[in-house]
């Protein structure tokens, strides 16, 4: 691999965490302020998202 395809790996892997912490930071809000249903929902809806990525990358492989 190239310098520049390992740096837009690494960058891609920065930004999916940032993104799912904000997502996990904000399913916690919802479930602290009683929306208990929509917080569960997301939760939910992130943990299939995140199976589905896996998925789709171990096929490629």
């Amino acid at each position: 691999m190239q310098d520049a395809s390992i740096a837009e790996v690494r960058r891609g892997q920065w930004l999916a965490f940032g993104l799912a912490s904000m997502y996990l930071t904000g399913t916690i809000f919802l479930a602290v302020e009683g929306r208990e249903v929509t917080a569960s929902a997301m939760g939910i809806g992130g943990v299939a998202a995140l199976a589905a990525v896996f998925i789709k990358v171990r096929r490629k492989q």
